[in-house]
């Protein structure tokens, strides 16, 4: 049963009938976000405090996005991820941060023309934990945005606050 078995043993040499197994073994997983590795576009920042862009698809939920401070008035603002290359997706994740989340907005996806909503809620709740919101149907694009249109006012300022966005198939 050696003789058998070893034929399909792990090996790099193309055509063998263990190369399938050698790439399973050998080739990286995609993290299972599909926002991982986008390049991310946003209408304004807040880069002091630890805050930053990247903290939006790092994978890690003590780190976070701010939008920019000292603005005393209500006002949109957005964030573009822009994927590697066309994925796919059946939902988003948003991990609020300690405050900030907003109170109306939409999910929008880029269909090689124009944005087109997605998911638009209004007056929601702040929330204390990760919500997610699904799809009508599988979904595939290289561009999303998540547009705030109505922001909590945190201390002084209207902010748009996230610690993490994340596409699951």
């Amino acid at each position: 049963s050696a003789a058998l078995t070893d034929k399909y043993m792990p090996k790099e040499a193309f055509g063998d009938p263990g190369h399938m197994a050698w790439l399973a073994l050998k080739t990286p997983r995609l993290h299972e976000s599909q926002a991982l590795y986008a390049n991310i576009e946003v209408s304004s920042t807040w880069n002091d405090d630890g805050f930053g862009t990247g903290a939006l698809i790092d994978g890690r939920r003590e780190t976070a996005f701010s939008s920019h401070l000292g603005k005393p008035d209500d006002h949109e603002e957005w964030i573009i991820l822009n994927l590697p290359s066309g994925r796919e997706f059946s939902s988003i994740v948003l991990h609020p941060a300690a405050n900030g989340f907003p109170i109306d907005f939409s999910v929008e996806l880029w269909d090689g023309a124009g944005w087109v909503p997605r998911i638009q809620q209004t007056n929601y709740p702040e929330p204390k934990d990760a919500v997610t919101f699904k799809f009508p149907n599988m979904e595939a694009t290289d561009r999303v945005r998540f547009r705030a249109t109505k922001l909590r006012h945190v201390g002084a300022d209207y902010v748009l606050r996230l610690a993490e966005i994340e596409l699951f198939r």
